[in-house]
């Protein structure tokens, strides 16, 4: 992390995928590095997680915005995007689900 110099394109390779970078991956890469002043590999790695973080942080929160308009559904309460397209299509079909009371199905359903 204490590298000053931008690493060459050779020292980007994934092993799970047995593959490196192409050129235009590694050019974008040092277009990044060199506007945003990074000294380490260390500034790199954050500039890096800052960028999508913020990202992720604006595409969730348009997200958020069209399910309260449009299913009049806050995205808070659902730990997952499948969880939360669940409870979209509970509401949108009106669908009311029986609580599960026999021990036997509750088993069944945990294993």
């Amino acid at each position: 992390m204490n590298e000053t110099c931008f690493p060459l394109r050779e020292k980007f390779y994934s092993e799970l995928n047995e593959d490196g970078i192409s050129e235009e991956q590694y050019d974008r890469a040092l277009e990044m590095w060199r506007p945003y002043d990074c000294k380490t590999l260390k500034d790199y790695h954050d500039l890096y997680l800052t960028l999508n973080v913020t990202l992720l942080a604006d595409v969730f929160e348009n997200f958020r915005n069209m399910a309260l308009r449009e299913y009049k559904l806050d995205t808070a309460p659902s730990w997952t995007v499948p969880g939360f397209a669940w409870n979209c299509a509970l509401k949108m079909s009106k669908i009311e689900l029986e609580l599960i009371t026999d021990p036997n199905t509750f088993l069944f359903f945990e294993n």
